[in-house]
């Protein structure tokens, strides 16, 4: 007996140290509707017109919606201004352009501002 209570104790500090971990990887979420534990919310997902199914869940949850499905986060912005303000005043937090650590760090270029179309900032032609 003494060995299934210190079995079930180690399972529940296992599965605590699990959900904690968790949380620090992906910091404080969106509210959103419960996932199951492996498919996320693949349930809650439709085939057809999923726009109305995201209307429903910005008036239960409001404007800012995350969903989980099968491993990866799924954000819903439901307004125009909930999008303007993660996209262009939060913009440089939500990037996923990684630094160019051979151009920038390695040569001693961190300072150059660098157009989209490759050319220095400034020159309309793009070029170097």
């Amino acid at each position: 007996m003494p060995s299934l209570l210190l079995v079930v104790i180690g399972t529940l500090a296992l599965l605590f140290t699990f959900v904690q971990v968790r949380k620090k990887k992906y910091g404080v979420l969106p509210p959103g509707p419960k996932p199951l534990p492996v498919f996320g919310n693949v349930l809650d997902l439709t085939a057809r017109e999923l726009w109305l199914r995201a209307t429903q869940w910005a008036k239960s949850y409001g404007d800012v919606v995350y969903i989980h499905v099968f491993g990866q986060g799924l954000l819903f912005v439901n307004t125009y201004e909930a999008a303007i303000d993660l996209l262009e005043k939060k913009g440089a937090i939500y990037s996923d352009k990684p630094g160019l650590v051979m151009a920038g760090e390695l040569c001693g270029c961190e300072d150059r501002q660098d157009s989209p179309r490759g050319g220095v900032a400034g020159d309309p032609r793009g070029n170097v």
